[in-house]
């Protein structure tokens, strides 16, 4: 949001504060729901528990970012956990272009609201032969 050509605060400081809260709330939920699942899916697969402790004891006393994130397999359970149990497994909408647009030989005009959820996408079992393993 742009700032006035007057100087003035476009939002208060208690409206700032009150979703600033509820960005962080929001996040922490999010985080915890998605470790929680990952270490449930993690104890109760010995071979991926084993290949990631491993993997996980080639990283440094003081990992940082980068380090973290070049480890393949801790990226790939993540990435896993995410989708096999996403924590946010509602309605992904989006807007079509402009000029519309063909999905499966439907024709989507300009500016319709779209959406699906990722639940179902990541369960397909037309994509995921194990979808649940």
């Amino acid at each position: 949001m742009p700032v006035p050509e007057d100087g003035a605060q476009p939002l208060s400081d208690s409206l700032i504060a009150k979703e600033s809260s509820n960005i962080i709330v929001a996040g922490s939920d999010t985080t915890a729901m998605t470790l929680t699942y990952l270490v449930y899916a993690v104890l109760g697969n010995p071979d991926v528990k084993r290949k990631l402790l491993d993997e996980l004891d080639t990283v440094s006393k003081d990992a940082g970012w980068q380090e973290l994130e070049s480890k393949p397999y801790l990226n790939k359970v993540i990435t896993e956990t995410l989708r096999w149990n996403p924590s946010i497994a509602g309605s992904l909408k989006r807007d079509t272009p402009s000029e519309g647009a063909v999905l499966a030989g439907y024709v989507i005009p300009g500016g319709t609201m779209v959406s699906t959820q990722a639940y179902t996408l990541h369960h397909d079992p037309v994509v995921w032969s194990d979808h649940d393993r």
